[in-house]
């Protein structure tokens, strides 16, 4: 299932931007279907979520030429449509999938608690206000409270990509496809890093011939959390004491970084060259196109079950089964019966959707 994606932009006056984006009444039905509605404020944040959507797909394809003077997205086409149309189908599409998610978790029986229900309120504030996303979706009348059904929404599709898939579920996952995903997709690693791109004095020779150093006393048997500290400038009198919420899973070492393949949360360039290491084997990679230089020390990620049953779990369950269940959603959703209030659709311009850069 495609996440939400995240849309960064600098603040510029809502009050002008919002007379571009259309005016709404507050609650106005645009889409209805099973006696489940879509408000106008509901779809002008799903078409504002296909126009970045398409815009992306124009990204990264090599069929565009983005750079080109004058270039505009308007303009395009993309699978044989104007681009206009395919956003405000994508955005339909978007609305009916919403639906999806909650009419099959009442179908069967699938439920958010009140944590779950807290915890996506949570999300929705913390990304409305420290993230940005007010700076964005205001502009496009789209408030808090319409924000917040759309991450709850999310929540929803979860929660039945959860029935379906978690141990018990009508389609579990087997454990042997978890842990041959965990160990084919992901790699526990000890690691010590420098980035030296902004840096102008910094000598490259230099420093991989000090992260060389850190490999050969790695070597001898010193303590790598001794080398981490000192190349952190961490001391016993800066460490700072944090209270720890014991009722919370975590790892065994907090030491450990995870690295992934291209397709992970966790997606690390020279993956397969960690992937391909030892146990208890130690590298230095010197990436001189992107100027970083890392000290690797591969660990056994199957040590710790907090990987494969917390942290990871559900980057696993989505890079076996998210194309099946999507697929299933959009099925799901083309056999939905539905009509639209074409006045309340219609007064959202795709031309006048404020993405940040406009």
């Amino acid at each position: 299932m495609k996440k939400i994606k995240s849309i960064i932009a600098l603040l510029l006056m809502i009050c002008v931007l919002f007379s571009l984006s259309g005016c709404h009444k507050k609650g106005e039905i645009a889409l209805a279907a099973d006696g489940y509605n879509i408000t106008s404020g509901m779809y002008s944040y799903y078409l504002l979520m296909a126009d970045s959507d398409a815009k992306a797909l124009i990204n990264s394809s090599e069929d565009y030429d983005t750079s080109a003077k004058n270039f505009n997205y308007l303009k395009q086409t993309i699978d044989s449509k104007s681009y206009t149309d395919y956003v405000k189908e994508l955005a339909i599409k978007k609305c009916l999938e919403a639906i999806t998610f909650q009419k099959l978790c009442k179908e069967n029986n699938v439920t958010l608690d009140d944590t779950m229900i807290e915890n996506s309120n949570y999300q929705a504030e913390l990304y409305w206000n420290s993230y940005g996303y007010s700076a964005i979706l205001e502009p496009n009348g789209i408030s808090l409270e319409t924000y917040k059904k759309a991450v709850l929404s999310t929540m929803y599709g979860d929660a039945y990509f959860k029935h379906l898939y978690d141990e018990g579920g009508e389609k579990a996952i087997s454990d042997a496809e978890i842990d041959k995903t965990l160990t084919e997709k992901y790699a526990a690693v000890y690691m010590i890093s420098k980035n030296y791109s902004s840096d102008a004095s910094t000598n490259a020779t230099d420093l991989e011939n000090k992260f060389k150093d850190y490999k050969g006393r790695l070597e001898k048997g010193e303590a790598f959390s001794k080398i981490y500290n000192e190349h952190n400038g961490i001391t016993e009198e800066s460490k700072e004491e944090t209270k720890e919420d014991n009722d919370i899973p975590k790892a065994k070492d907090k030491l450990i970084n995870i690295l992934g393949a291209e397709d992970t949360i966790a997606s690390f360039e020279h993956f397969e060259k960690v992937l391909s290491m030892k146990k208890d084997a130690i590298e230095v990679i010197h990436d001189t196109e992107n100027k970083e230089i890392y000290l690797i020390v591969k660990k056994d990620i199957t040590e710790d079950s907090y990987y494969r049953d917390e942290y990871l779990k559900s980057d696993i369950q989505y890079l076996l089964k998210g194309e099946e269940f999507d697929k299933l959603i959009e099925e799901a959703a083309k056999a939905l019966q539905y009509t639209t209030n074409n006045h309340a659709i219609n007064q959202f311009k795709v031309s006048k959707i404020y993405d940040g850069t406009n």
